[in-house]
């Protein structure tokens, strides 16, 4: 599935969105409301909504066709659903990927109706963000997955800090494209909240190239499907605002417990990848403790201009993409930027490195990427990167294997950056800023629980993937959550 830029095609052209849709009949009328449907599963018959946009409900990867469904079966993960939508006078294509849901007692859309919460993530056809249709759906099946097990981290969290509140939440995620330009966002956030506001049982927040001002367009829109925006129209659906400095204190806690577990308080030096709302104030965080900052990269040279701006007096490394064009000279010169064409070439011009901080960006850590950190000095990864080992085959069992076996230190992504998700429904779960900073403290406890399945030569993505599976099983045998079954859950 990776191609370049120059190769994409936008999502609304695409042959796959073209083939989905030109093969139903859609009907006129309105989507059911799957948050209190008796059996959720059962999904709805391809409809066109009153705004124009057309829906479909995809149950199994196969109704994708070929080689598509072939390629995104292993991501699916006994997931519910997928919802596939388009606005074409808009332009707009998106998916909504219901993994699983929980019957929630605190939301607005129903009694015990069922429940999942995850960002929407925006793409436009600017060549520096596009999707493909493909990619596109990719993206939400298999961090939908992912918000299923953080939510089950974050109850375990607040269970064990003995903090009696409970999100009780499975995993969704959406994600649209769109033509560039303001206007072209707007147009996705309100075709994809015209989908979710009916069906139910989705609840979005902030994700990829959200603004606060559109977080706060979504909840107008959908007031019941969306939380963590400012000014919301129902107050308790606010949430804390920004989730990301909530994230980054709750790597910090992890960050914290590694080194007192694994260097024996030793303030390593640390490479960070990413400088965006979470990554920012995460370096801040880990160089006011005292860590020497060995590198930090990312693909934007307007972010890396503003970390040199604070000051930071570290290497700072510009990735760009094979056959990109360099930047003004001049620009690169006056912060001292060096322009690198992946990740390894920036890391291998660090050596001192022994933390590797990932905050950017699916699946950073590839086998590549892998071999390279078992041949250098780094240790332990600990970042807020959401899917942050890439899969082989459909698993990231052999990258979480191979850091394993190398004496690598890698926690559970989902659990790590925990914090974030549940400073999104912090109101409407009956908590306050006391009891979340309590809660991010518990993300480093959390951790040395990773920390001594590691010690036991269990990797700890998959050791605490366990723990999360376990739990939410249960919530499907006691009837109180529907799809998304882990086949080696418990």
């Amino acid at each position: 599935m990776m191609t370049s830029a120059a190769t994409i095609v936008p999502a609304i052209q695409s042959e796959l969105v073209e083939s989905l849709f030109s093969s139903h009949l859609f009907r006129d009328g309105e989507l059911p409301n799957l948050a209190i449907a008796k059996n959720p599963a059962d999904g709805f018959d391809p409809t066109r909504l009153a705004d124009g946009t057309e829906a479909l409900w995809i149950s199994n990867p196969a109704q994708l066709g070929i080689p598509v469904g072939a390629r995104l079966s292993p991501l699916w993960q006994n997931g519910l659903g997928l919802i596939v939508f388009r606005n074409a006078p808009l332009q707009i294509v998106g998916g909504i990927f219901v993994n699983g849901a929980i019957r929630n007692p605190w939301n607005e859309i129903g009694k015990d109706a069922f429940q999942c919460l995850g960002g929407i993530m925006l793409f436009s056809d600017d060549p520096k963000e596009i999707k493909s249709a493909e990619q596109l759906l990719a993206d939400a099946i298999r961090k939908s997955n992912a918000m299923k097990d953080k939510f089950q981290f974050i109850d375990l969290n607040l269970e064990d800090e003995r903090i009696p509140a409970r999100t009780l939440l499975g995993g969704g995620k959406s994600s649209a494209a769109h033509p560039a330009g303001e206007k072209g966002r707007r147009d996705a956030v309100r075709v994809t909240a015209s989908v979710a506001a009916p069906i139910g049982i989705y609840i979005s927040g902030s994700d990829q190239n959200m603004t606060g001002a559109l977080c706060t367009y979504f909840a107008e829109c959908a007031p019941k499907n969306f939380m963590g925006a400012a000014n919301h129209p129902i107050p308790t659906y606010g949430g804390m605002a920004d989730p990301s400095p909530w994230t980054a204190l709750g790597v910090y806690h992890a960050f914290k417990t590694v080194r007192r577990k694994i260097f024996n308080q030793v303030r390593i030096p640390v490479f960070f990848q990413g400088a965006g709302n979470v990554g920012i104030p995460l370096v801040n965080h880990i160089r006011k403790d005292g860590h020497p900052i060995s590198g930090i990269i990312d693909t934007r040279l307007e972010a890396l201009e503003g970390i040199r701006a604070m000051g930071i007096d570290a290497p700072l490394f510009l990735q760009l993409p094979d056959g990109a064009p360099e930047p003004d000279r001049k620009r690169l010169q006056d912060a001292n930027i060096r322009v690198v064409r992946g990740l390894v070439e920036a890391l291998q011009q660090a050596p001192e490195t022994v933390v590797f901080s990932p905050n950017a960006g699916p699946h950073p850590i590839t086998m590549e990427v892998a071999e390279y950190l078992a041949s250098s000095k780094v240790r332990a990864i600990v970042g807020a990167a959401n899917n942050v080992l890439d899969t082989v085959d459909g698993s990231i069992e052999p990258v979480a294997n191979f850091l394993q076996e190398h004496g690598i230190y890698s926690g559970n992504d989902s659990e790590t950056n925990q914090m974030g998700a549940l400073s999104v429904t912090v109101q409407r779960i009956g908590m306050n800023r006391e009891l979340l900073e309590r809660a991010a403290q518990g993300v480093g406890a959390r951790t040395l629980q990773a920390i001594e399945a590691f010690s036991r030569g269990i990797p700890p993505q998959l050791a605490r993937d366990r723990a999360a599976a376990k739990r939410y099983n249960q919530m499907l045998l006691d009837g109180r959550a529907v799809g998304g079954y882990f086949q080696n859950g418990g």
